[in-house]
């Protein structure tokens, strides 16, 4: 048995991208984000990525429906409210 080891799912893999580009600033607060068009994007089904918005709804990225997902309009991350801040992003 390997300690330490830690395998990542698929929907976790989604998020972690996902939080990734939210935090760079990559998302902009506000943006929109389509389960269909993130499906095409990472060649994958609606499922795996419903569960990685649900997972980034959870700690507050962004506002999930059914459908849709929106970027929460605050930034969770002080770095990344710098970055949007000095791009003129905060609402």
């Amino acid at each position: 048995m390997i300690v330490g080891l830690s395998i990542k799912g698929t929907s976790d893999q989604i998020a972690d991208v996902l939080r990734l580009e939210i935090e760079s600033g990559d998302l902009p607060p506000g943006a929109s984000l389509n389960q269909v068009q993130l499906a095409d994007r990472f060649n994958l089904s609606r499922i795996p990525i419903r569960e990685a918005l649900r997972r980034l709804e959870a700690e507050g990225y962004l506002t999930y429906r059914p459908t849709r997902a929106r970027l929460s309009r605050t930034c969770r991350m002080r770095q990344s409210c710098a970055k949007s801040a000095r791009l003129g992003r905060l609402w």
